[in-house]
């Protein structure tokens, strides 16, 4: 509810895209392979990973989901 809450936020300001970085699924770490379940399921769609943003244990991944 509150990511919907956000979205109809942003879309009410002109927003077109909403976008977030977590850890990238190559990390293998379990409870961030929910976080992108989650955001998978609101329909935030992969856009770029980024290896070395964080550092070579933490790659990030960006997400992007057009309102």
């Amino acid at each position: 509810m509150l990511v919907a809450a956000a979205e109809d936020r942003l879309r009410s300001q002109g927003v077109e895209y909403l976008q977030v970085k977590t850890l990238s699924a190559s990390a293998g770490d379990k409870p961030y392979l929910g976080t992108l379940a989650f955001y998978t399921a609101l329909e935030f769609r992969v856009l770029e990973q980024m290896p070395s943003l964080w550092d070579a244990d933490n790659p990030a991944v960006l997400l992007i989901k057009r309102l």
